[in-house]
C-alpha cells in the first residue's frame, strides 16, 4: 500500500506530522521542530524523508518507505553497516519485494545491491538511516559534529513571545549545505549535499561532490548535518488462537494503536498462516509499554469485531433503506378514529401481515389531530395496493325497516354469518332499538369464532349525536335499526354487494309470496262462490 497515494491530502499531512516529517522537506519550504527520519542515497549524497516499516532479524537493515517521492528513482545504496565512511560504495543489484515480503538473508559483512524506489518499500542498511533536527543556534551549527537533539532546548526556543526564537541559519561561503532537489519527474524530492562557493545577487553558487555546480535560491538551502543515528527494533507477539479471527478482522484498528504508542509501524505478519502474529517496529525507548498495549488490544479485539460487524450490517441496512425510500412508491390515506383498531388488528397483526408482503418497505401509522394517517412505502404500486387492501378498513351502516330484520338475519343469524365468512369482514351485526330501551340495548348476530379485536362491541348503543341513525317525524324522533359491518375496504364492498343481493331476493320473494297469496285468496272466493 503506497503511503502517500492512498491517503487524502489532509490525512497525509496529518500522518506525516505524526511521524515528525518536515513538510518543507517534502516539497514546501518550512522548518520542523521534531526529529525527521531520513535515508541517505550515498551515490548522489542525497537525503530523503522515509518511514521505517520493518527490521531484519540481525537488526542491521531497515525496510523503509519514501514519504517524499514523486516517481521511481533507481540508485545503489551501500550495505556496509560497520563503517559509515565507506557508504559511497555501490551495491550489487538485487530484486526486492516478493509477495510474502521476505527479508534478505544478510549479515554485517555481506554486500547487497538494492534498487531504491520512491514508491516501493526497500531494504536499506541501518547506517543510511538517521534522524535530522534543525539547529537552534549558530553554536549548534558550528558544533554540528557534536550536535545532539534536545527537546527541552527547542521548547525553550519557542517561549517568551518569540524573544528567544529559533536560530535562522544564514549560509556563509565555505559552509557545507544541503540543497533541496527540484521537483521533476526524475525522482523523489530530497536534499543533496554541497558546498557554498559564493553568493551572487541573492543567489547561492553550490558545488556538489560529483563536481557539478548550480545557482540556487535561498529557500532551497538548509544546514548540513545535525543527525543522530536511528536505532530501531522489532518485537513480535503471538496472537492467541481464540482471538485470531477477531484480531484479523479488526486489523485496521492497529493504525490507531500505532499512533497512540508513537511507534513507526504495527502490522500483522503471517496473515494467511495458521500462526499470525502482531509485529511492532519502533525505537527502543518507545517499546516499553508495547507488550501491555498489545495484550489489551487482543483482549478487546472480540468486542471490536462484534461492534464492527454490527456497524457494517447497520450501515448496509441504512443505505438500503435510504435507497428504497428514494425509489419507493408512497401511498398515503386517512383512517377514521373508530376503525383504527380494526386497521391495526389485535397485537398489530394486520400491520405485520402488510409489512411481510413482498415488495413492501414499510407501513407506518401516524396519529394526527382527530384522525389517523397510514403511509405505505413499497417498491411497486402493486405491492403498495396489496398492503392497503390489508390495512385500509372502513365502517358501513345500512338502515332497514323493522319488517326486513327477520328475513335478512335468517334462522339463528344464518344469512349474516354467511356474509361474514364469504366476504371475510370483521363483523356484520344488527343494531336494533326497542321501544322502552332508551337507545341502550341492541341485538348482535355474529360468528362466535370471530374476534372483536376491540373494534366493535357485541352490544352497540346508538348515541344521541348519531343523527344519521334517527328519523324525524315532526316533533317525534324515531330510531331506525341498521346493519353494520367493519373490515377491509374491498371486503366490506363485497359484503355490501352480498347483503344487497340477499335483500333484493327477499324483496322479490315477498312480492311473489304476496301474489301467490292473492291468487289463492281469489281461487278460494271463486270456489266458495
Amino acid at each position: 500500500m503506497l503511503f502517500w497515494r492512498v491517503k487524502s491530502k489532509n490525512r497525509m499531512e496529518k500522518e506525516l506530522l505524526g511521524w515528525g516529517v518536515d513538510l518543507g522537506a517534502v516539497g514546501n519550504v518550512g522548518i520542523s521542530y521534531e526529529n525527521v527520519l531520513e535515508v541517505l542515497e550515498p551515490e548522489e549524497r542525497a537525503y530523503y524523508v522515509v518511514r521505517v516499516l520493518d527490521v531484519n532479524e540481525v537488526g542491521n537493515k531497515y525496510k523503509v518507505q519514501c514519504l517524499s517521492g514523486i516517481e521511481k528513482q533507481e540508485s545503489s545504496i551501500t550495505n556496509d553497516d560497520d563503517n559509515e565512511n565507506e557508504s559511497d560504495s555501490n551495491l550489487k543489484n538485487e530484486k526486492i519485494g516478493s509477495q510474502n515480503n521476505e527479508e534478505p538473508n544478510c549479515d554485517e559483512n555481506e554486500e547487497d545491491e538494492e534498487l531504491y524506489h520512491g514508491e516501493q518499500p526497500q531494504w536499506v542498511p541501518k547506517s543510511c538511516v538517521s534522524f535530522r533536527q534543525e539547529p537552534v543556534s549558530r553554536v549548534d551549527f558550528e558544533n554540528r559534529s557534536e550536535f545532539r537533539y534536545s527537546s527541552a532546548a527547542h521548547k525553550r526556543a519557542l517561549v517568551n513571545n518569540g524573544t528567544e526564537g529559533l536560530h535562522y541559519f544564514e549560509p556563509q561561503e565555505g559552509d557545507a549545505l544541503e540543497v533541496r532537489c527540484r521537483e521533476t519527474a526524475s525522482g523523489p524530492i530530497g536534499f543533496r549535499e554541497g558546498y557554498l562557493n559564493a553568493i551572487i545577487d541573492g543567489f547561492y553558487h553550490i558545488t556538489y561532490p560529483d563536481g557539478s555546480d548550480e545557482m540556487v535560491e535561498r529557500e532551497r538551502i538548509r544546514a548540513a548535518g545535525f543527525r543522530t543515528p536511528a536505532d530501531f527494533v522489532k518485537q513480535s507477539f503471538q496472537i492467541p488462537e481464540s482471538l485470531v479471527s477477531a484480531v484479523l478482522s479488526t486489523k485496521d484498528t492497529l493504525e490507531e494503536l500505532q499512533f497512540s504508542l508513537g511507534v513507526q509501524r504495527i502490522f500483522v505478519e503471517g496473515y494467511n498462516t495458521k500462526n499470525p502474529k502482531i509485529s511492532v517496529v519502533g525505537e527502543m525507548k518507545q517499546m516499553k509499554n508495547v507488550p501491555l498495549a498489545i495484550e489489551i488490544h487482543c483482549k478487546r479485539a472480540a468486542d471490536f469485531a462484534r461492534l464492527s460487524g454490527l456497524e457494517r450490517r447497520l450501515n448496509a441496512r441504512l443505505q438500503n433503506a435510504k435507497l428504497q425510500r428514494e425509489t419507493a412508491v408512497s401511498l398515503v390515506f386517512d383512517v377514521a378514529p373508530d376503525v383504527i383498531g380494526s386497521c391495526i388488528g389485535k397485537n398489530g397483526v394486520h400491520l405485520k401481515a402488510a409489512q411481510r408482503l413482498p415488495g413492501v418497505v414499510s407501513v407506518r401509522v401516524e396519529d394526527l389531530d382527530g384522525f389517523h394517517r397510514i403511509e405505505i412505502m413499497a417498491e411497486t404500486e402493486e405491492a403498495a395496493e396489496a398492503a392497503r387492501d390489508l390495512v385500509d378498513h372502513i365502517r358501513v351502516r345500512i338502515h332497514v325497516s323493522r319488517e326486513e330484520i327477520g328475513p335478512l338475519i335468517g334462522k339463528k343469524g344464518v344469512h349474516l354469518r354467511e356474509i361474514e365468512q364469504r366476504a371475510a369482514v370483521s363483523k356484520f351485526i344488527l343494531v336494533e332499538f326497542e321501544d322502552d330501551a332508551a337507545n341502550k340495548n341492541s341485538k348482535s348476530i355474529e360468528d362466535p369464532n370471530t374476534s372483536t379485536d376491540g373494534m366493535l362491541s357485541p352490544v352497540t348503543s346508538l348515541k344521541d349525536e348519531d343523527a344519521s341513525d334517527k328519523v324525524s317525524l315532526g316533533s317525534l324522533t324515531v330510531e331506525v335499526p341498521y346493519f353494520e359491518t367493519v373490515g377491509p375496504r374491498k371486503q366490506v364492498a363485497f359484503a355490501m354487494q352480498l347483503f344487497n343481493m340477499h335483500r333484493t331476493y327477499l324483496s322479490k320473494q315477498r312480492e311473489l309470496e304476496n301474489k301467490v297469496k292473492e291468487l289463492r285468496d281469489s281461487l278460494a272466493k271463486l270456489g266458495a262462490a
